[in-house]
């Protein structure tokens, strides 16, 4: 009951086909699978870290003039090194103060080192600043303080990273900015962290000295010396002078 061709054989159980003649062959290996080869574990690569992006300040409001060096700054608690503080142009560098016990504000003093027509100032706040602007001044002795703007209301120091420029035209040596507490028991106050001031030195004039006259020396008048003239003898016998005898001889 089996077909048997001399030409080929076919094998069901292996699923060979041979060929007369020919090498066998598994019709699943006309189209192999391939062998998926291992792959090693993949190592996460960190993304690179960016640097921090130093925060954009507002300079539009700040005049195109270089500014004045300022000497000194003080407050009333006498923080140290104040100046190195406020003119280091670092954000985070600030100054606040407590409030006075007395006045419940605080205030700042700049010394300029001489006397200037300032034609402004400005300051740079910390976040938005710690309490409200009352009011600046200027002085020409450090001791006796007029406001510049004698109309300023209580307002906000400054926005956030934005210099707020405050326009003056006032000869002085010192300025002073004060600030009060935006709310009741509001501690502490200011947070300014830099501070500038436009100006021009005032030039002492020299007075003229006047002419003084020249006094002309007085002129000395020689009186010529008398010469004395000798008197004539009175005519005579007065006038011949009397001989006077010879002893006589003893013979």
């Amino acid at each position: 009951n089996s077909v048997r061709a001399e030409s080929a054989s076919f094998n069901q159980q292996t699923n060979v086909v041979n060929i007369l003649g020919g090498a066998g062959f598994n019709p699943a290996d006309e189209n192999p699978v391939p062998t998926p080869e291992a792959t090693p574990d993949a190592t996460a690569t960190p993304e690179p870290t960016e640097p921090g992006t130093p925060p954009v300040i507002d300079t539009s409001a700040l005049p195109f003039d270089a500014p004045l060096v300022i000497v000194n700054i003080t407050d009333d608690a006498q923080t140290p090194n104040l100046r190195t503080t406020l003119t280091d142009a670092q954000l985070t560098t600030t100054w606040s103060s407590a409030p006075d016990i007395n006045r419940l504000d605080a205030r700042l003093t700049i010394d300029l080192g001489g006397t200037y027509q300032v034609s402004g100032l400005a300051w740079l706040t910390e976040a938005t600043g710690c309490g409200k602007l009352v009011q600046v001044e200027y002085s020409t002795d450090g001791q006796t303080w007029t406001p510049i703007d004698p109309n300023l209301l209580p307002s906000d120091i400054a926005s956030p990273l934005v210099w707020r420029f405050f326009g003056a035209n006032v000869t002085a040596t010192h300025l002073r900015i004060t600030i009060g507490q935006a709310e009741p028991g509001q501690d502490p106050l200011g947070c300014i962290a830099e501070v500038k001031v436009w100006g021009t030195p005032v030039i002492a004039e020299t007075p003229t000295p006047e002419p003084t006259a020249t006094i002309e020396p007085t002129p000395v008048v020689e009186t010529p010396t008398e010469v004395p003239t000798e008197e004539p003898a009175p005519a005579g016998d007065s006038a011949v002078p009397t001989e006077t005898p010879e002893p006589e001889s003893a013979g």
